[in-house]
């Protein structure tokens, strides 16, 4: 749902999710109201740069991101190994923005992407997503998603 959008919290998801395959709405029939979260999500949009002098961002303070790849964390620990290596060489952090942009973009990108596909709302559209998604075979799916898992460091 789009930003602000007002919830019910829990009887809003057993509702949406009453029709879903088990044990999704005997999950939601058990769970505590109160250990229900509503958050927001927000993606920051692309920087120019993620360093400034001596100062270089990481993490969501550079590329905030939606979670539909499950990669935010992990580019926060990618780019914390990089200006370790940075200052053990030269301590030139566009060494780091250099690195790390690109791929963080990347990444940002794909996410938003897969959002704005898995979030389609249109009947028409679910069914061909969904039709889609069975159709291509899992090495091409696997294969898609090498860019963003094969980062060596």
């Amino acid at each position: 749902m789009p930003a602000g959008t007002p919830s019910t919290g829990l009887p809003e998801l057993r509702q949406r999710f009453a029709a879903w395959h088990d044990p999704i709405p005997s999950l939601l029939t058990a769970a505590d109201p109160d250990a229900v979260l509503h958050n927001d999500i927000y993606e920051l949009p692309a920087l120019k740069s993620y360093v400034k002098g001596r100062i270089a961002l990481l993490g969501d303070t550079a590329h905030a991101m939606t979670p539909n790849l499950g990669q935010g964390a992990c580019q926060a620990l990618e780019d914390a190994a990089v200006p370790a290596r940075v200052a053990a060489q030269d301590g030139d952090l566009t060494r780091y923005d250099a690195e790390r942009r690109p791929r963080t973009q990347m990444i940002a990108a794909r996410s938003n992407g897969i959002g704005r596909v898995a979030q389609l709302g249109s009947p028409l559209a679910v069914r061909l997503r969904d039709t889609a998604l069975r159709l291509i075979p899992s090495a091409a799916q696997f294969k898609a998603l090498a860019p963003v898992m094969d980062w060596q460091g």
